[in-house]
């Protein structure tokens, strides 16, 4: 099957090369000495534009990498776990998931703690495929910086966020159409969101833990759009419409 993206792939130890060459600025592929926002990266890195994962030997290609020097696309329902991508720590593009219907889990990205572009996590139906099975979200356990969007939607069996706890920063924060998501308490870390907000259509989750988030971000600094509607009603109402198209 062809894979595309990755017909540049290298994988590269940082240090590791002859230390001897011409005086160059060094391999374009190592992993950076320090990564974005201080966080390791470890040091090998793979190089290309966009790394298309269509099947299971597209993904064992990526195994041992820990530094992704591009953007990250699962696009594969034959996939029913991530494990090859066990050692990856940061993802300097987006990591996109488009077609995943057979995991319901993201058991192997335990290690990932930077995105430096969206992370969309969204339902489609792509080959007569459908998304949207994910039941949890604990892989995430060490994510902490999404570097734009972070986009969880059509989630049909997800009732929580719980594996997001380490998430501090966020350009934009979407959770919509989640029917069955019933609280928001695994954003509890998150502080820094500096773009907006968007809560919607999420049947059974209470008004108030959306606008209760609104409200912790706002203490943090947080002056952005807001959009929360058409979620579960209670005491906080079941929308607000300022910041709603």
């Amino acid at each position: 099957m062809l894979v595309l993206g990755l017909a540049t792939l290298l994988a590269c130890a940082s240090g590791g090369g002859s230390g001897d060459d011409d005086g160059g600025e060094g391999d374009p592929c190592e992993a950076p000495a320090e990564g974005p926002y201080g966080i390791d990266c470890g040091t090998v890195a793979a190089c290309g534009s966009e790394f298309w994962v269509d099947g299971k030997t597209a993904l064992s290609e990526l195994s041992g990498v820990t530094y992704l020097r591009g953007d990250l696309t699962i696009a594969s329902d034959d996939l029913t776990s991530l494990s090859a991508l066990s050692e990856l720590r940061c993802i300097e593009g987006w990591l996109y998931f488009r077609e995943y219907g057979s995991l319901d889990n993201l058991n192997g990205l335990e290690n990932l703690r930077y995105i430096g572009a969206d992370l969309s996590i969204a339902e489609g139906s792509y080959d007569g495929e459908e998304n949207g099975h994910l039941t949890d979200l604990s892989a995430l356990a060490n994510l902490s910086v999404v570097g734009t969007y972070m986009r969880i939607s059509d989630q049909h069996e997800l009732t929580d966020l719980e594996g997001l706890g380490s998430l501090r920063t966020v350009h934009a924060v979407l959770i919509e159409e989640n029917p069955v998501l019933e609280n928001l308490q695994g954003l509890g870390s998150l502080e820094d969101v500096d773009d907006g907000l968007s809560v919607m259509y999420n049947d059974s989750l209470p008004t108030c833990e959306a606008t209760g988030l609104r409200d912790r971000l706002i203490d943090h600094g947080f002056d952005g759009i807001v959009c929360i509607r058409d979620n579960l009603a209670d005491s906080c109402g079941d929308q607000m419409d300022d910041g709603c198209d």
